[in-house]
């Protein structure tokens, strides 16, 4: 069977066993300065992060909830998540309690 190159896995990729633990920082600073940032979004920007990623909606349940097309949901995701990043860093390392 032929793959063609997009599909084929990378050759940086290696199958595990065990997952790196990324454990969540639930910790109150961590929390707080999410939901500022939550409510410095525009609410339609806020309402797609919050059902597609904390609820764990699909894009085209959202898209039939808020009546706008599958491609805007994606596209205000990825928006919101780089306004997101852009405060705090792709990681969130400098929220961090000690």
């Amino acid at each position: 069977m032929f793959i063609d190159s997009r599909r084929r896995r990378s050759a940086h990729e290696k199958p595990t066993d065990t997952l790196p633990d990324r454990g969540v920082d639930d910790s109150p600073v961590v929390r707080l300065a999410l939901a500022e940032a939550l409510a410095g979004l525009d609410e339609l920007d806020r309402v797609v992060l919050v059902r597609r990623y904390l609820d764990d909606a699909p894009v085209a349940v959202v898209a039939n909830e808020l009546g706008i097309s599958e491609g805007a949901v994606r596209n205000r995701s990825l928006r919101a998540l780089d306004r997101l990043r852009a405060r705090f860093g792709a990681d969130l390392s400098d929220l961090r309690a000690p």
